[in-house]
């Protein structure tokens, strides 16, 4: 990658981060954490497990 696609990419990352710093922040945050399963593209490696149950389902 050469310098100046290197500069687009930075100045792409800062214009990013502004506009995140002038959203609202919302009211309240919602994190939704369970067990269930997270399909993965192909055979990724480490696809079935399962963080609740410590093992791979």
């Amino acid at each position: 990658m050469d310098k100046g696609t290197m500069k687009q990419f930075q100045e792409v990352n800062r214009i990013m981060i502004d506009r995140f710093h002038e959203l609202e922040p919302p009211e309240i945050l919602v994190l939704d954490i369970d067990s269930s399963d997270s399909p993965t593209y192909g055979d990724q490696h480490g696809g079935s497990y399962n963080l609740h149950y410590g093992e791979i389902i």
